[in-house]
Order: structure tokens, then C-alpha cells, then sequence
């Protein structure tokens, strides 16, 4: 795709009256044409600190350490670690080297990989057999275990990024889905946040998730290819186009969440999902327990957009029940803090979100300072803590504590429910990106 904004290939009938309007937007997309001459290609890491690994090729494949080795077709193969050694096992073909590449002879080859984790550390952690495409690199890290390390374009791995990060959708949601998920992996590529050994960025929840050819469709194939190379920057650079599950109305200030990575942007600004609504402060208890309780008018709410899909219906609002002697916290020195008598010292974000909290228990407190280990100290963990709770029993010495929450996640830039309510609505895939990326540019890089 050439490096040129769509206005250009518009009607020449009007380019005299938008001359204006078109040169500031060709300025600004002029700024980020020069990061990339082509499309990148990126490294994800879909699985480590495995023993093993078992895949089956489709098409030629060949795997290569020092030399070079023709795979067999439709075969099962073992990958295994020994000795910081890869150990390849297939019938009676067996290889070994401190790393290998698979790679197909075709850009139509695909391996099949079982138990690849996903979810590590959540409640819906599990494993699934998916089917990748591009080049492998398999190595010993470290801990004496097999990484697995997925190169390919940028385009081509949207394909597994954008049917499990927002699954079915409406064809403008998956759009702005499409440009979300390219941005954060350009900018992945561009300021490293997510890169370690081998690899530019992970194939999980950690980062967005990447899950391979199994659920792609063709809808999600032509909203990924009606967006190539287009993602969202300021100041030139790309930006990391956060998204989440459900904002539950209200979306959050990316410094209340990851103070360490960014102070106050207005591209990852808190505001209410939708276009008029006037709100209180939600960090007042009072009003954002009727918020919770009330709700309002906004693109994720189910109540007011039927249209919703389930896995927003379920997390727009939520209840938990979780008794007082069943928290397990442990003090900065590591004694128990006991029985849970109370949450004090309460500094909530403007969606209400709680991101930071002292609970106390019998024996001592503990103190948290982030929206993500205040969610961490339920098991399993909050959807979001965008929270109010009641203390149940005694009042200096509850039996529970009850739960109402609103949304699941951070609720930092996009919401995914909402971005699926605005396509409803029939807005755009570049309104549904400038609702929740205010002041970011929408422009092709490559």
C-alpha cells in the first residue's frame, strides 16, 4: 500500500474547497510514513517454559538447526528440552541442536500445535490446539525449558489477534479492532514494552492475545486487509491502542492504571462511553454506587443496546461473595494478616476504579498500589475493580464481604463491548477510534 492518505483518491471535484483540511491531515500522515518503508514483520511468543511440545505439519516443512531437514507431512513431531538441547522426534526422524527454525516451502504450510497454554494466572486458564503460520524458532530458555517463538508480517498475525481479542463482532467493530491491534504491536515494535529474549512481544492476556489461524473467518480476514498498514499515532510515533473487555461504562485515566509506563495522555483519557453523558465524579463511593446500581446510556450497556453479545452481557455488571477468612493476604514482611476486618485508605480512579487500598486483617495489613494487584487479591481474581462492597455480619468483625462490580479490566483506551455498541449504532470504524482515542491520528504507515 502506497503511503498516501484515502482522501487522496476521492472525488477531484472537491480537492479545491478541503485543500486545507487535506494538507494539515497529509502533514500528519507524512510524519508517520517514514517509520516503516514496508510491511514489518514480528516476533510473538505463543508459548514458554514448556518440557514438551507436539505439533503435526500441514504441507512441506522443513527444520533446520545446522543444516537442513525435510519434516514428514501430517506427522505428529515431539519437541523436547534436554541438556540445553532442542530435541526433535519424529517416527524415526530425531535431530538435535541448541535451537531450531521450522519453516514451511510454502506460504500455504501451517503446523497444528497442541496444549498451547493461555489465560496463565487467570480463572479461564486453560490449553487449546492451534493452527499457526510463518517460521518457528524453538530454543532452551533459561529455566531448562522449551520456548516457542512465532515469526511472521504484521498483517498476517492480526489474523490471530483480532477473532480472540474481540471475536464476533460488526464489520466497523472489527475494523477498529483491526487498526487497535496493529497499532499495539507497531508500537510494540517501536518502544519494546513487551520484548524479551527472541521475541518482540508475547501471545497472551500480558500483551494482546495471539491465538493463530484456528478461529480467523473471512469477514475478519476483509476488516484486517480494508485497514492495511493503518494504526493510530501522535507525534509521529505509534501508540499502544489499549483495550479491554468491558469498561462498564466509564473508561480510565492510563496513569491511574500504569503510572510507570505513561503520566496523563489524552488519547487514553477517562470518559464515559458515549457521546453526551454528563457525569459525576465516580470516585465519590456514593454516586458510583448508583452508577453501579442505575448504570446508564452508554454503547456497552446491554440494558440499553440489546444488540450486545453475551460475553458483554455478563460482565457489564457482576456480584461476588467472598467470606472474611478466606483472603490469604500475607504483610510486606510475609506473616498472615488473618481474618480481613475491613479495606481502608481508598483512592479510587475517575471511572471508580480502586487503584490503590490498605486491607486489614487481625494480625496486620497489607497495603496495595495498583488497579491490577487490588483485583489479584481475590481468587480468582476481580474482573475489575471498579468496585463497592458491604461488609456482611458484626460490624468490627464481618463474616463477608459483598461485591458489586462493574466491567472487565483496566478500562484504559478502547472498550470492546462499546466498540461492538457504536457499530450497532451504525457509527464508523474511525468514529469508534476517535471516541476512544481522542487526539490520536488515524493514518496508514505503510
Amino acid at each position: 500500500m502506497a503511503c498516501q492518505p484515502s482522501h487522496e483518491r476521492r472525488d477531484q471535484n472537491n480537492q479545491a474547497m478541503k485543500y486545507s483540511t487535506r494538507l494539515s491531515l497529509l502533514l500528519s500522515v507524512l510524519s508517520v510514513c517514514t517509520l516503516h518503508a514496508k510491511e514489518p514483520v514480528i516476533r510473538v511468543q505463543i508459548a514458554s517454559n514448556l518440557s514438551r511440545i507436539s505439533l503435526t505439519p500441514s504441507g512441506v516443512w522443513h527444520a533446520r538447526g545446522c543444516g537442513a531437514t525435510l519434516l514428514p507431512d501430517g506427522k505428529e513431531i515431539i519437541l523436547s528440552a534436554g541438556d540445553s538441547l532442542v530435541r526433535l522426534q519424529s517416527g524415526d526422524l530425531a535431530m538435535e541442536d541448541t535451537c531450531l527454525v521450522l519453516s514451511a516451502a510454502r506460504d500455504t504450510g501451517t503446523l497444528l500445535i497442541r496444549d498451547i497454554p493461555y489465560g496463565v494466572g487467570w480463572w479461564w486458564e486453560g490449553k487449546e490446539d492451534r493452527r499457526y503460520e510463518g517460521e518457528f524458532h524453538v530454543r532452551v530458555g533459561r529455566s531448562g525449558r522449551l520456548s516457542l517463538v512465532n515469526t511472521l508480517p504484521v498483517e498476517r498475525y492480526l489474523r490471530g489477534v483480532v477473532p480472540y481479542e474481540i471475536g464476533t463482532a460488526p464489520f466497523e467493530a472489527l475494523r477498529a479492532q483491526s487498526v487497535a491491534a496493529r497499532s499495539e504491536a507497531l508500537a510494540g515494535l517501536h518502544n519494546r514494552l513487551y520484548a524479551g529474549e527472541g521475541y518482540d512481544i508475547c501471545g497472551d492476556v500480558d500483551c494482546q492475545v495471539y491465538g493463530g489461524l484456528t478461529r480467523t473467518t473471512d469477514v475478519i480476514d476483509r476488516a484486517i486487509r480494508t485497514t492495511r498498514g493503518i494504526i493510530l499515532q501522535s507525534r509521529g510515533a505509534p501508540i499502544n491502542a489499549y483495550f479491554a473487555s468491558n469498561c462498564g461504562g466509564h473508561s480510565e485515566g492510563i496513569e491511574n492504571v500504569w503510572p510507570l509506563r505513561s503520566g496523563p495522555q489524552s488519547y487514553w483519557s477517562a470518559h464515559p462511553d458515549a457521546d453526551t453523558l454528563l457525569l459525576d465524579s465516580l470516585d465519590d463511593e456514593r454516586v458510583l454506587r448508583r452508577w453501579i446500581e442505575e448504570g446508564g446510556a452508554t454503547y456497552c450497556n446491554p440494558e440499553t443496546n440489546p444488540g450486545l453479545p453475551d460475553w458483554s452481557r455478563r460482565h457489564w455488571r457482576w456480584e461476588v461473595n467472598t467470606a472474611a477468612d478466606s483472603f490469604g493476604l500475607k504483610t510486606e514482611s510475609g506473616a498472615a494478616v488473618g481474618r480481613l476486618l475491613r479495606i481502608d485508605s481508598i483512592r479510587r480512579g475517575r471511572s471508580g476504579r480502586i487503584i490503590s487500598a490498605v486491607f486489614v486483617g487481625e494480625r496486620g495489613s497489607r497495603r496495595v498500589d495498583s488497579e491490577l494487584e487490588f483485583r489479584q487479591v481475590w481468587n480468582p481474581p476481580l474482573r475489575s475493580s471498579c468496585i463497592v462492597f458491604t461488609p456482611q455480619g458484626p460490624p468490627n468483625r464481618p463474616n463477608r464481604f459483598h461485591i458489586k462490580g462493574a466491567g472487565w479490566g483496566h478500562g484504559v483506551g478502547m472498550c470492546q463491548a462499546g466498540a461492538v455498541g457504536m457499530a450497532l449504532a451504525g457509527k464508523k470504524a474511525e468514529q469508534i477510534l476517535r471516541h476512544y482515542y481522542p487526539t490520536a491520528v488515524v493514518a496508514p504507515v505503510y
